[in-house]
């Protein structure tokens, strides 16, 4: 008898077990997590491939930006060697005698421009007056001086130095 009782016991729980699992497979499908579904995994595959066009496109962008700052890097750099390897020269470089000598000439007759500009600030001048041309001769030997043709420099600071001097005596000339 005891044996049947625990024969009976194990049946009623193999028949509840048995149900239990019947239940439990009606709902199974209700209670499985939503990627198992089937409707559910257009919608997931959708979401995946959007988020890997998104990824995609973020990464594209990035390595745009880095490709043009590597260009703008390099020409940078390029620039940059080729500013070291051929360095301008300033005009404070005196490279020969003949430079000495035409920057000597332009120091002796540039105080004598400046003071006939201011000059020429205050007082009536004449229209017919050479003023201009001799300090467009100036400009131009200074320009011939700074490109080296100190020679041509040279000749020109001679002639508009003689042309200052017979003006200054004139000048002189007329005020007496």
């Amino acid at each position: 008898m005891w044996q049947m009782q625990r024969g009976r016991k194990h049946a009623n729980a193999v028949r509840v077990a048995l149900e239990r699992s019947r239940r439990n497979a009606m709902n199974e499908l209700l209670l499985l997590p939503p990627t198992c579904r089937p409707a559910y995994a257009s919608f997931r595959d959708e979401a995946v491939s959007r988020g890997a066009r998104h990824l995609r496109s973020r990464e594209l962008r990035q390595r745009r930006f880095n490709m043009l700052a590597a260009a703008l890097l390099l020409v940078g750099a390029s620039l940059c060697g080729v500013m070291l390897t051929s360095p301008g020269r300033s005009q404070a470089f005196i490279g020969s005698q003949a430079s000495a000598a035409c920057l000597k000439a332009r120091q002796s007759l540039e105080p004598w421009f400046r003071a006939e500009l201011n000059r020429r600030q205050w007082a009536v001048t004449s229209p017919t007056d050479d003023f201009t041309l001799l300090l467009t001769g100036f400009r131009s030997a200074e320009r011939q001086c700074a490109a080296g043709l100190s020679d041509q420099a040279l000749g020109n600071f001679a002639a508009l130095s003689a042309r200052i001097a017979t003006l200054e005596e004139r000048r002189h000339a007329s005020a007496e």
